[in-house]
């Protein structure tokens, strides 16, 4: 999965409380109707309640699936580059042994091995680089994703307090006067609808994507950049090891 994947915000759930417009724009408006709703409450906030449950545990979910699929991922492109890595060994390897064997003077088998050491070092430098670069990236990823679920976490925790203190209202207002329940119930509709905008504002402010495409970006600067110096050394220690052999008797 792509890390672009990984970080997506969570999906927002179908609306928790589609069922309190429903209720509260019951045809009629009068005394009846208000009767009605505050007579519905206990039953409506159980309602509210297991939905507000339900997301909660959707980003519970949600947060647990991120971290293994971010995780196998990553085990997946290591176990990748370690094999391209073993591949790159086992070749090198044999080139070096085929200049070897080609090196039959002293003079040429110190050339050989002084480009040898240089190469060798070339792959060594790159590969700290590289892996400097990449868990620069994940570390990057891994706060991104610990801010952004933090806030989530933060976000939640405001929606459920306004929830509670929307539907308490309520039942204080139902216990008043419930005769006036159409009004009671407008009055809940907007605090938790509200409250649901805040929570998704808050939820889509993280800017998770924006995040890790300049970690993205930086990543690959520096690869390219450690890619780059590993091309020059490597050519340099080729065009010292031709100049050796060619003026080697």
């Amino acid at each position: 999965m792509h890390n672009k994947k990984v970080i997506a915000a969570v999906t927002a759930a179908a609306s928790l409380f589609a069922i309190v417009p429903a209720l509260a724009q019951t045809p009629g408006g009068g005394a009846g109707t208000g009767a009605a709703f505050c007579k519905s409450l206990p039953s409506l906030m159980t309602k509210i309640g297991g939905n507000v449950t339900a997301r909660q545990q959707k980003i519970t979910d949600h947060k647990a699936q991120v971290t293994t699929k971010r995780t196998d991922h990553w085990a997946t492109q290591d176990a990748n580059l370690s094999a391209k890595r073993s591949t790159a060994d086992t070749n090198r390897a044999n080139k070096y042994a085929e200049l070897n064997a080609k090196a039959t003077t002293d003079a040429q088998k110190a050339a050989v091995a002084t480009f040898q050491a240089s190469v060798d070092a070339a792959v060594v430098a790159r590969k700290a680089s590289v892996d400097a670069a990449v868990n620069a990236y994940r570390d990057g990823i891994d706060a991104a994703i610990a801010a952004h679920a933090s806030a989530l976490s933060t976000a939640q925790t405001a929606l459920q307090t306004s929830v509670n203190a929307a539907t308490s209202q309520a039942q204080s207002d139902c216990a008043a006067d419930s005769a006036n329940g159409a009004t009671i119930a407008s009055t809940m509709r907007g605090s938790i609808q509200s409250a649901e905008l805040t929570f998704k504002t808050a939820r889509q402010d993280s800017r998770l994507e924006g995040t890790r495409k300049t970690l993205a970006t930086t990543r690959h600067e520096s690869i390219t950049a450690a890619m780059t110096t590993f091309k020059a050394a490597l050519e340099a220690a080729r065009v010292t090891l031709k100049a050796s052999l060619t003026t080697t008797p």
